[in-house]
């Protein structure tokens, strides 16, 4: 007698639909799994946007892209004229809304925020920022914990303001950023 073929099992159909189930269950949990592990190294947990490691690198690819097709790309740093945690919660998420998908905001520092927007001219991002700038003051005019939140800008672009690769484009918008503190606050200052 020769021994039973499991295949031909009545309950080979099922058991073979249980199993692709199973797999199908698998692979999307991996999937979701694998997307959660990308988030933690390019997401900063506490804003939800990108790290500055991230950040690092993308500005280094886009200045890279720049140069390969004759474009500008610039940068902007916004610091808290009224350091707090949950102003920056609050700016950081109208920088989420406001940015086009393609832009790159990511947290800098305790209470600064940069963001990147690829192939935008001087004038394309001094306009976003002071609109941005505006709609902060307005927003936070009359709030009741965060009453007359403001920001200052800091604002340059590649290669337009004389810097000459990504590091040096950094540098030159936090020194505009500290240049608007310094000239009272609640501006924007272009790195020329």
């Amino acid at each position: 007698m020769s021994p039973r073929n499991r295949d031909a099992s009545p309950d080979a159909p099922h058991d073979l639909d249980a199993l692709v189930a199973t797999v199908g269950q698998l692979s999307e949990q991996l999937a979701q799994a694998e997307a959660r592990l990308r988030e933690m190294g390019i997401a900063d947990a506490t804003t939800g946007l990108f790290s500055y490691r991230y950040f690092l690198g993308r500005m280094a690819e886009e200045v890279a892209r720049a140069d390969r097709f004759n474009l500008e790309v610039s940068c902007l740093m916004f610091g808290l004229d009224q350091p707090s945690f949950e102003g920056l919660l609050e700016v950081a998420g109208r920088l989420r809304e406001a940015c086009r998908q393609y832009d790159i905001p990511a947290r800098w520092g305790k209470h600064e925020l940069v963001m990147l927007l690829p192939a935008t001219d001087l004038d394309g991002a001094q306009t976003f920022a002071e609109r941005f700038r505006l709609q902060v003051a307005e927003a936070y005019s009359d709030h009741e914990s965060l009453q007359g939140l403001t920001l200052s800008i800091g604002l340059a672009t590649y290669p337009r303001t004389g810097v000459e690769d990504a590091e040096q484009l950094l540098a030159a918008c936090d020194e505009a950023a500290f240049r608007a503190r310094g000239e009272g606050g609640n501006r924007t200052v272009i790195r020329r």
